[in-house]
């Protein structure tokens, strides 16, 4: 290769030109005298390893741009990033300084950094790399308290045998008393996946492009038609870059305002609504600023049962940490939403997130998720009971029944029954969806919802609509039709919720308990038990046999009923408590005469007793087939 040819290959690759003068100096080499004579055969004889090994030099150098940062400014870059609490960018730079030094310090960090973004896949290859014992790597010990992201990433991964092992590891070796309480209990949630089959009777499905992009949606709410939905979300299909700044007071703000290209936009989640049309949901505006407050995330909005109030939060974040959460209320006046206030009682100096209307105790109430001093763990659900005039009394606990040693989140109040996501109850991955019954007086044990409603990831924001049988959730899932900027679990997703509706026929008998005879004249009554005031969904008075419908599929739980008989001229109230199961659809119940006549009176003046079931739908439930449970 000639001088000036050399010159032109490396000029096009970018690398400087002096390259043709080093070659000459090498070509004119001094004689004897002092001078400089033109000397080829010394050049073939005494330079030419010296010319192969400055190409070689020089190659190494086209392959490797000047401007390409070192190891060190990597991490530098990455340690910035981390400052700022923006893990998408400081996972991108630790990768490429891995990448470039092998560093077996850096997996750690990579791992929990993947663990961070609920890139699950990714986190398992991490912690394997950085759990594994090498020579290289002196600090295994160091990371122990580790396996249980690692352990966690397992399970998210439905690997629920190899998850099972590792938290047995971590359990051995922590002195955590806490974390060792939350491996314990994911240890019976993997167990729990392990055999769980998906809930028969309903159907989930992906809710379209419309309403999910590729960043994250939250808190998916139907109006009382349901011919609208409203949500949360962040704009925008790009990963966000954080940029930290001062304001004119002094304080610290992220701003949200530059996409991947450095162009300008407001990426603050603002709360959307979107009408349903033939082919599904249609395209979602964003409303006004009487909601969506500028430079505030606006989100975790729900609707009162009588859709005249939205209740929201503004909240602010540090990177992508959750810095500031208040609770907001607006009110629709003729379809439009007002300007929106801070709700008195339930704000304070700490995070309140995540509201829904209910009723306790013949009253109104607000629950709502808060990380306020004296919780069970992480986030906890409270209520605070409305006092009228916009103001709240002070939030009450939900109690340890309900609250764990980890997180509840994402309340929703219907009919008697609270549903709520936990990381902290056996669940079959993160967030599992969970529900609990108010009998007047207190909480039942929280039941997981099961497969299907529940994932092997996280699952969050379920709703029901007035009927029971259409409903909503947030998933971070890998489902069909699901789109994200990171990897298959890093952003949630709307999902439809259906349940199928099914009949409950109950056959009651009236028979005199001696003889075994049918009794006439007997009115029975079905009567639901719904808040404060019970209803009667079915009566009749005829001879013999008795048969009364109620449509029971409202819901995962169904509401209580009391099933009441009495003989038409005359009766009396009798209570008891002995437990019994429906074990059909169509079964019968026994409403006996007593001894409890007067002496010389007909046996028919008995008093039939009063029976309150409580229906509910079965995990083994098959159409056709179901199974409801019911008690006295």
């Amino acid at each position: 290769m000639s001088a000036p040819v050399a010159a032109k290959f490396i000029w096009q690759a970018g690398v400087v030109v002096t390259f043709p003068k080093i070659l000459i100096a090498y070509f004119s080499l001094p004689n004897k005298f002092g001078g400089y004579k033109f000397q080829p055969e010394k050049i073939m004889k005494n330079h030419i390893l010296t010319i192969m090994l400055l190409l070689c030099g020089t190659f190494a150098a086209i392959g490797q741009p000047l401007n390409r940062p070192t190891y060190a400014m990597m991490v530098k870059t990455a340690e910035e990033q981390m400052e700022k609490k923006d893990y998408y960018r400081a996972f991108e730079w630790y990768e490429k300084a891995y990448d470039e030094s092998k560093d077996i310090e850096l997996a750690i960090i990579i791992a929990d950094l993947s663990f961070k973004l609920r890139d699950y896949k990714n986190a398992e290859k991490w912690y394997v790399r950085a759990l594994k014992p090498t020579k290289k790597n002196k600090k295994v010990d160091e990371y122990q308290e580790k396996r249980f992201e690692y352990a966690r990433s397992l399970k998210m991964n439905e690997n629920y045998d190899d998850a099972i092992e590792e938290f047995n590891k971590f359990i051995a070796s922590t002195t955590d008393p806490v974390r060792k309480e939350l491996a314990e209990l994911e240890k019976v949630g993997c167990e729990f996946g392990r055999v769980a089959k998906p809930v028969d009777g309903v159907t989930i499905t992906h809710g379209g492009k419309e309403i999910n992009g590729k960043n994250s949606e939250y808190s998916p709410f139907l109006s009382a038609d349901n011919k609208e939905i409203y949500f949360a979300a962040l704009v925008g299909d790009d990963i966000i870059e954080v940029d930290v700044k001062p304001k004119d007071d002094g304080k610290v703000k992220v701003d949200l305002g530059t996409n991947e290209a450095g162009e300008g936009s407001d990426y603050y989640s603002k709360i959307y609504k979107s009408t349903k049309g033939e082919k599904g949901w249609g395209k979602p505006e964003a409303l006004d600023e009487n909601v969506n407050r500028p430079e505030f995330f606006n989100v975790n909005n729900s609707i009162s049962p009588d859709g005249k109030r939205m209740f929201f939060n503004r909240e602010l974040l540090d990177g992508h940490m959750l810095k500031e959460s208040k609770i907001y209320m607006s009110e629709n006046n003729g379809g439009t939403w007002g300007a929106a206030n801070e709700v008195k009682g339930v704000n304070g100096d700490f995070v309140a997130k995540s509201p829904c209307v209910g009723e306790l105790f013949g009253k109104e109430v607000l629950f709502f998720a808060s990380n306020m001093e004296g919780g069970q763990g992480g986030y906890d659900i409270y209520y605070a009971t409305y006092k009228g005039n916009g103001q709240y009394g002070d939030p009450v606990s939900l109690g340890p029944k309900i609250n764990s040693v980890g997180n509840e989140d994402t309340p929703f109040y219907r009919d008697g029954v609270l549903y709520f996501s936990s990381d902290g109850h056996p669940g079959l991955g993160g967030y599992d969806i969970f529900m609990s019954t108010w009998n007047g007086t207190m909480w039942s044990k929280p039941t997981n919802m099961g497969k299907g409603y529940n994932s092997s990831v996280d699952d969050l924001y379920f709703m029901l609509d007035k009927e029971g049988y259409n409903g909503l959730l947030a998933s971070n899932r890998p489902a069909e039709g699901s789109r994200s900027v990171h990897s298959k679990t890093c952003c949630n997703d709307i999902y439809n919720v259906i349940l199928k509706k099914i009949d409950a026929d109950i056959l009651a008998t009236a028979f005199d308990l001696e003889t075994k005879e049918p009794l006439t004249g007997v009115t029975f009554e079905l009567i639901e038990l719904q808040g404060e005031n019970p209803k009667t969904i079915d009566t009749k008075t005829k001879a013999g046999r008795q048969q009364l419908r109620r449509r029971a599929g409202t819901g995962p739980l169904l509401h209580d009923y009391r099933l009441s008989g009495k003989l038409f001229e005359r009766y009396r109230s009798l209570q008891h408590g002995r437990p019994f199961r429906l074990k059909k659809l169509q079964g019968k119940i026994g409403l006996e005469a007593g001894p409890h006549y007067q002496e010389n009176r007909p046996q028919r003046a008995f008093c039939a007793r009063k029976h309150t079931l409580r229906l509910r739908r079965r995990q083994n439930y098959a159409p056709g087939r179901g199974r409801l449970a019911g008690y006295f």
